[in-house]
């Protein structure tokens, strides 16, 4: 350095609530902050593209917010149209179109697509179970189960869970 010498000072950010950030404190697992932000061990893994469940103090998660956990996501296969889509979840095919950014009808297998929330579906996703689904929307596990028609406790992902 000499004098004179202009330096360029990092400026400390402070973590924005809205952003959902966490940082990692002494006992914390995902579990536990899970359960904090009324989410679930495996979106925090989604999320945050971890391959291991392993968390270090002062490390920084990104924590799905409650507009992600409002949506769910499908993935276009052969043979379907925005018409039998926006139909099995019970959503208007305009708001399918607005959220994904759509300008026309025209789907391509693979292609995923953000689905607006009735509320009244949910699509399993890794590291669901029944307990969890329950605790999220306020329902039982037997009140799943009887919607359903589940008779045990496995689930797929991708399986379409009816919530009303």
């Amino acid at each position: 350095m000499s004098i004179g010498q202009q330096l360029l000072i990092p400026v400390r950010q402070e973590e924005n609530p809205s952003q959902n950030i966490y940082t990692i404190k002494k006992g914390d697992t995902l579990y536990s902050i899970a359960n904090e932000f009324d989410t679930t061990p495996a979106d925090i893994i989604q999320s945050n593209n971890l391959t291991s469940t392993i968390l270090s103090i002062g490390q920084k998660l990104n924590i799905p917010s409650k507009i992600q956990d409002e949506k769910n996501t499908y993935i276009v296969n052969k043979g379907d149209t925005l018409y039998n889509i926006a139909k099995k979840f019970n959503a208007d095919i305009n708001k399918i179109k607005e959220i994904n950014n759509l300008s026309n009808d025209i789907l391509s297998i693979g292609q995923q697509l953000i689905i607006p929330s009735s509320q009244a579906t949910y699509i399993v996703k890794s590291g669901d179970t029944l307990y969890s689904i329950a605790k999220r929307f306020n329902k039982t596990i037997d009140e799943l189960r009887e919607l359903n028609n589940i008779t045990n406790n496995i689930l797929n992902i991708g399986q379409l869970i009816k919530l009303v």
